[in-house]
């Protein structure tokens, strides 16, 4: 029995911390470029000012524009950050400094210092700087709130010239998205590998903002070589199987060049997976890249569709019958008979309206699963999980009590609530829009004994005619969520 020491009214209160706003409709761009070497970055300014330095004949003879020019080649195989370069019958040692390089003359034959400063007759020749993000795969995903930013920055890098990277986060902020990530890996060979897809997943990863995975440059073309269609689709397959592992991302997925229905129908029918959808065809814009006649793939414009159709509404409204903006055509005409064949299969069609220009017209996933047929249903789920990743961490570890049920239900309950008051859910009470079960049936002995909580839910979202009923299991090591039918799993 509580004692008190003076007479008066006492109110037991609780402060609980603020709940973090949860971002939706943030994608994360995944880009990739070639890593067999890169440029120094010499620009004509910069060989001026070099040959203006006070050196011998000798020397400013070696550093002129024809020796040292634009385009130079490093050798970049050394394990210190100290590179060669070659370029034409000259050879130079270059020390990185930052974002700067120290260049210094060698004479053919000479030995390189341990210390990593090779100098000729004692003169170095200056300093060149060095391109923007010269190790994507060391990098972390950089933020950008509009397009302006990553034009100053990555936009810049001519190794992005062949991709489609900068097309899609163009396309992004034109049609009104308002935050994304890109994350740059180098690759080597002619083709990115699944080691690699899966280096810059796992840095997008680590962003709890995104929860859009898009990877535009799966299609930049090879080498002098043609479209590489089989290993295009095995590394989107790859990208599905992500992001239902992690369940917390959603794929926006390109359909190949030039494909015709048949060709995309094909496609589609070898990438399952509940947290991807397919879009098709190609947009045209009035900037594209001259290699594919103006044709980029359209994951950075759907991209916005859906943070548009998120801002507006929710993630509960289906992102379709929404205008693509600085768009002027399409690659493949698609029209209702080509509808009526790829929509039930799966995939999501751009198409031409007179006087209502060229709009997202379908919203299915590439589910088997009859309960995740909707890109709309999906994402209030994928959402839901964030949401209690992010608001409920603070309950691990808490004593396994009655009460610790009883503060799950309570704010679980508060934030369906919040989603059926959105019209996200249907009906027009709790009961008809959901459930929220956590008590001793969904948290048995053994469950305890292994430091889970249990809790079960149902939710009724307002496409499916039924309950989705899903289970949230915390661990210390994270959250997770079992959908219907995996209960045993």
């Amino acid at each position: 029995m509580s004692t008190y020491l003076t007479p008066g009214v006492y109110f037991e209160t609780w402060q609980e911390e603020p709940r973090r706003d949860l971002l939706t409709g943030v994608p994360g761009f995944l880009g990739f470029v070639t890593k067999p070497s890169f440029s120094v970055g010499v620009e004509e300014d910069d060989i001026r000012e070099l040959d203006a330095r006070n050196v011998s004949e000798g020397f400013r003879a070696r550093c002129s524009p024809l020796d040292l020019s634009r385009g130079s080649q490093i050798d970049v195989s050394k394990p210190r950050e100290q590179w060669t370069i070659v370029d034409g019958s000259q050879r130079y040692s270059a020390v990185r400094r930052g974002q700067a390089m120290d260049m210094y003359a060698m004479q053919p034959g000479q030995a390189e210092s341990t210390s990593g400063a090779i100098a000729w007759q004692g003169k170095a020749l200056g300093r060149v700087p060095l391109l923007r993000q010269t190790d994507h795969r060391a990098a972390a995903p950089n933020r950008y709130s509009r397009w302006s930013q990553f034009e100053e920055t990555l936009a810049r890098d001519p190794r992005l010239a062949d991709g489609f990277t900068r097309y899609a986060v163009k396309g992004f902020f034109a049609n009104g998205g308002r935050l994304c990530y890109v994350q740059m890996i180098d690759y080597e060979g002619d083709f990115p590998s699944s080691a690699e897809i899966a280096a810059g997943l796992e840095a997008i990863l680590a962003i709890d903002d995104v929860d859009l995975i898009c990877v535009p440059d799966l299609m930049r073309p090879a080498k002098n070589r043609p479209v590489d269609r089989e290993a295009i689709t095995q590394l989107q397959a790859e990208v599905l199987r992500f992001c239902d592992d992690h369940g917390r991302h959603f794929a926006i997925l390109d359909s190949l060049p030039g494909a015709d229905a048949a060709e995309v129908l094909e496609q589609r029918r070898d990438l399952h997976g509940d947290n991807g959808a397919l879009y098709y065809p190609w947009i045209k814009i009035p900037d594209g890249p001259a290699a594919t006649q103006g044709y980029i793939p359209p994951c950075g414009h759907v991209a916005a569709i859906y943070a548009r159709s998120d801002e507006r509404v929710g993630v509960h409204k289906a992102p379709a019958n929404e205008e693509l903006r600085d768009v002027v055509d399409l690659e493949i005409a698609v029209d209702r008979e080509a509808q009526d064949k790829l929509n039930p299969e799966g995939v999501n069609c751009l198409r031409a309206f007179p006087g209502r220009g060229i709009r997202v017209w379908g919203a299915r996933t590439l589910s088997t699963t009859p309960f995740w047929t909707y890109v709309n249903v999906r994402r209030i789920f994928i959402t839901a999980a964030r949401w209690i990743d992010q608001n409920m961490a603070g309950y691990v570890f808490e004593p396994h009590t009655p009460d610790l049920w009883a503060r799950i239900t309570r704010d679980l309950t508060a934030y369906f609530t919040g989603l059926q008051r959105q019209g996200a859910l249907k009906g027009t009470t709790v009961e008809e829009a959901f459930f929220v079960k956590c008590n001793q049936e969904t948290n048995p002995e053994e469950a305890r004994d292994l430091s889970q909580v249990v809790a079960e839910i149902g939710l009724a979202p307002t496409e499916p005619g039924e309950f989705i009923v899903v289970r949230i299991i915390q661990r210390a090591s994270g959250m997770s969520i079992v959908g219907p039918g995996q209960f045993g799993a």
